[in-house]
């Protein structure tokens, strides 16, 4: 090979670095058209060097000293790269070269795993983002009650239905009250809540009906300070118990290292939990149980 190939990687990377510095210039447009054909070109190439290595180890797998199963691996990710090649491309000349843009249902987010979504969370370091979002339910002791993995984005006030009958039905547990921040509150949210006899602590998107609240309900200012605390919760959970980043591919490998991570969090928490007191004739009668 002519090159190596951790050198189109770098040509790749300074293309990138190519187009932003004219971003918001009056020539900006045609500077990042001109250097999108570079990428297309250089992309073909790629792609004609990964299929000679795939041909080559096709025929000389034997000579490599790799185990079946490995050069089966190798060749499955090199082909799914180069399936996906012609649409990568076709999206990019359809989102710069013809100014049109694709619903993110038929975007392409990643070569290497499928079950990403888009997602607008607005943060200064990071506007938007790739993953799948995680809905967590705790309580006010950090105990993770609930939990979902979401495969295709939804609103957020259409968790707070499916969360009440995981724990009420499913569950049967007795929940007394619920916080959340304003995504989660809404008209029907608030319905649903009080049909199960449940406190609503969502806090209201409106300022004026919020400030009503924090004055005259008692409790609802220290009960959307305790849900502050989730957000340290979630960081807790994905950077010390699911590793960051998270070493699973697919959905399905995604979705079983969270409830992993939720059973290890769990016993963390308890483990950490001061003993209740028992009285003597419950201790004594427990005692003669075991």
């Amino acid at each position: 090979m002519p090159q190596e190939p951790l050198a189109f990687l770098s040509e790749m990377n300074t293309l990138c670095m190519k187009m932003t510095p004219k971003f918001r210039t009056k020539e900006g447009r045609k500077h990042r058209k001109a250097v999108l054909r570079e990428m297309k070109q250089l992309t073909r190439r790629i792609g004609r060097h990964a299929r000679r290595h795939l041909d080559i180890l096709e025929k000389r797998a034997g000579e490599t000293g790799l185990g079946e199963g490995h050069v089966r691996q190798i060749k499955e990710r090199i082909e799914g790269v180069l399936e996906q090649l012609p649409a990568a491309i076709k999206q990019a000349h359809e989102r710069i070269i013809g100014g049109r843009k694709l619903p993110n249902k038929d975007k392409i987010l990643s070569l290497y795993d499928p079950d990403v979504e888009v997602i607008v969370r607005g943060n200064s370091n990071a506007e938007v983002e790739f993953g799948n979002k995680l809905w967590l339910g705790e309580t006010r002791e950090g105990l993770i009650v609930d939990y979902q993995l979401e495969k295709e984005q939804r609103s957020d006030t259409r968790h707070v239905g499916p969360a009440i009958e995981r724990l009420c039905i499913e569950q049967q547990l007795t929940v007394k009250s619920a916080w959340g921040d304003r995504g989660l509150h809404s008209k029907a949210n608030e319905i649903l809540l009080k049909e199960h006899g449940i406190k609503s602590g969502l806090c209201p998107r409106d300022v004026g009906e919020l400030a009503e609240r924090l004055k005259n309900e008692p409790g609802m200012k220290e009960g959307l300070k305790r849900r502050a605390g989730t957000e340290a919760r979630v960081s807790i959970l994905v950077r010390e118990f699911m590793g960051k980043p998270a070493r699973a591919k697919g959905f399905t490998h995604r979705s079983m290292l969270t409830g992993w991570a939720v059973l290890s969090h769990n016993l963390w928490v308890l483990a950490r939990l001061e003993r209740a007191a028992v009285p003597e004739d419950v201790a004594e009668r427990i005692r003669e149980a075991a």
